[in-house]
């Protein structure tokens, strides 16, 4: 896929309290149908594990009734967030029970849960909305407003982001806000804020490793740039970490700094997790609906020699090695960078073993970065938002009583009987990888009239006066 030259006039200066206004809508409806999808149930189980993970020590009380409590896996930023959160519903008297397991608890009587159901979505939910500011952002900083506010508007209606965040309630969707984050500072030339994605985004979540080398490429190819705002790089990166030391360390969780990177391999041994990717369409049962339990370890050895394990990290690092020296072909435009943060983010929902079906989502949120530069990435975009999605209602199924036939609609891909529509899914997850090296490699083989313009290049960056 081809890059061309934005096919919209710049925006006019008077135009901006329009964008800003039509900005505002956006992240309105956003907010509302996040707000209105968030009252649900969504994953019962990941949203008990952000209730109990809250609660002070000693808070739990065992019965034998209650199941036992998962341990807590999650690097130490999202943990903090969490007991301060239990500590202000405490304090506040909102409702809910936060001691009372949810999944025991919630189906008796449903309505007594939704309001602290709800509570445990904020953070995913604001995620998105800074995340669509940030789109807007971007946009603007290439004159392109409107554009901004399309981008903006795609991720609040975004299928599996909603999903994801509001529905499902889980935290993909803060990753999501943490490498725009770190995309916009790194266009804007804002090193102190750069530094600090850099840190945050690990801190949040382990799987942000496939971004690191690629923001950090960005930099390094960049030299003569970075390198005398490189301390402040480093000041960011510093200042992050204290805060999440220092919250770590009032709430109790300093222990995360080790359990949430160290067993990261031990939890689901499987070559894949209900990811519809490369290793499920490798590795499923041709005869039947292929289940959780069918696929096999990704420690088993192959011909007594290497294991699903090993290939799965030796083909990710090779494919993100090529991403990078790509990356280095095509001289660090933002294009460029957008397109190989995407082709790593599906090569590693693709490659390594113990992928989860909603570890697409990074991928899936960085794509609505590239219709700023080619108006055709609209269109894979929205349909892996979709597929993702669809792999996500495998495992939380979707319930919404307000809509019956919509319902119906999710579930229905979830039955053994629509099963040729995962090999579909997977399919599809698996091309987005070389369809976004392809436009990737083009980007480092232009000549003569075809290089990139003011608006493509590197050298946009220099337009804006640095900040921090």
């Amino acid at each position: 896929m081809a890059a061309h030259a934005l096919s919209l006039p710049p925006s006019r200066p008077g135009g901006s309290r329009g964008a800003v206004a039509a900005l505002i809508g956006v992240c309105f409806v956003g907010l509302a149908l996040r707000l209105w999808l968030g009252w649900w149930m969504g994953h019962l189980g990941d949203i008990e594990c952000w209730q109990l993970w809250g609660l002070d020590p000693g808070e739990y009380v065992s019965r034998p009734e209650y199941p036992p409590r998962i341990a807590n896996n999650y690097p130490p930023m999202y943990p903090s967030i969490l007991r301060i959160m239990r500590w202000a519903h405490r304090g506040l008297g909102l409702p809910g029970d936060y001691t009372r397991p949810l999944q025991i608890y919630f189906h008796p009587n449903p309505n007594e849960w939704r309001p602290l159901i709800l509570y445990l979505k904020i953070p995913p939910i604001f995620a998105d909305m800074v995340t669509a500011c940030l789109l807007f952002l971007i946009g603007r900083h290439f004159g392109q407003l409107w554009l901004g506010v399309g981008l903006a508007a795609f991720h609040c209606l975004s299928p599996g982001i909603l999903y994801d965040g509001a529905y499902y309630g889980q935290t993909d969707t803060i990753l999501v806000m943490f490498l725009v984050a770190a995309v916009w500072a790194w266009i804007r030339q804002r090193p102190v804020w750069l530094g600090a994605m850099l840190v945050a985004a690990p801190l949040m979540k382990a799987q942000a490793v496939f971004a690191l080398p690629v923001l950090g490429m960005a930099v390094l190819g960049q030299w003569s740039t970075w390198r005398p705002r490189l301390g402040r790089i480093i000041l960011g990166g510093l200042i992050t970490l204290a805060i999440v030391a220092g919250l770590a360390w009032w709430t109790g969780q300093l222990r995360q700094f080790y359990h949430g990177y160290a067993h990261l391999a031990s939890y689901y041994p499987l070559v894949t997790v209900r990811a519809y990717n490369f290793w499920w369409l490798l590795t499923r049962p041709w005869d039947k609906p292929p289940q959780h339990y069918d696929f096999p370890r990704d420690d088993t050895l192959l011909l007594g020699l290497i294991s699903y394990r090993m290939i799965g990290v030796t083909l990710f690092f090779a494919v993100l090695g090529l991403i990078l020296w790509r990356l280095h072909r095509a001289r660090y435009t933002p294009y460029a960078l957008a397109l190989a943060l995407v082709a790593a983010g599906w090569a590693f929902f693709n490659l390594p073993t113990q992928m989860h079906e909603r570890y697409s989502i990074p991928a899936v949120g960085l794509m609505a970065l590239l219709p700023l530069w080619d108006r055709r990435w609209w269109w894979s975009a929205g349909l892996v938002s979709i597929t993702s999605m669809l792999n996500i209602a495998h495992v939380c199924y979707f319930l919404f009583p307000p809509s019956k036939w919509l319902t119906a609609l999710v579930n229905k891909f979830i039955f053994g009987e629509m099963q040729a529509s995962w090999v579909v899914f997977a399919v599809i997850h698996i091309l987005m990888l070389p369809l976004t090296l392809e436009a990737l490699w083009r980007q480092g083989t232009r000549r003569g009239s075809e290089q990139p313009s003011d608006t493509d290049s590197a050298a946009s960056l220099g337009r804006f006066q640095p900040g921090c």
